[in-house]
């Protein structure tokens, strides 16, 4: 697995999944926090990478809502639709 298969994988298993055992419809996820809990030696930017490829909407079953910061950002936040 690569490293952004592990943060896409982290985030579906601690942001989507609890947000839908919840039965939230949607979920919102920060850059820097992902980056800071998964203590990451990369820059930030490899969780905007990760979570920007449409393959993480594909894993996740999820829709994107809204994306907003700066594109490879701590600031970047991402708003997912749970289906």
């Amino acid at each position: 697995m690569t490293q952004a298969d592990d943060i896409r994988r982290y985030v579906i298993d601690h942001k989507i999944s609890p947000a839908c055992q919840q039965d939230q419809n949607m979920v919102t996820v920060f850059a820097r926090e992902i980056h800071a809990e998964m203590r990451l030696k990369a820059p930030v930017v490899a969780v905007c990478r990760a979570l920007d490829d449409p393959e993480f909407l594909k894993m996740a079953g999820v829709r994107l809502l809204e994306r907003s910061g700066k594109k490879r950002s701590p600031k970047s936040k991402w708003v997912f639709g749970i289906e």
